[in-house]
């Protein structure tokens, strides 16, 4: 059996390392928020829509977000590269 190069590895892992802080610290552990949220997003056609619907709707549902600012900027930069292409 072959495995990936370890660089792979790392990426992959930092990645998912990414996702579950995301998801702890944003959306209180709850998988199924975060992946509600995700999927409501990417209905939007610009990153003003989804600035606002964050903005208005997510950061009122769940208080970490004011808490936790540095993962919060990470997050909407991250959705932000995905409607600047």
């Amino acid at each position: 059996i072959r495995r990936p190069p370890r660089s792979t590895r790392k990426e992959s892992s930092a990645a998912s390392d990414v996702y579950k802080r995301q998801i702890k610290n944003l959306f209180e552990g709850d998988t199924a928020s975060y992946e509600k949220v995700l999927s409501q997003i990417v209905t939007f056609e610009s990153w003003e829509e989804v600035f606002n619907f964050i903005d208005v709707q997510v950061k009122t549902e769940y208080d970490n977000w004011n808490k936790n600012e540095e993962i919060a900027d990470r997050f909407l930069a991250i959705l932000q590269k995905n409607f600047d292409r």
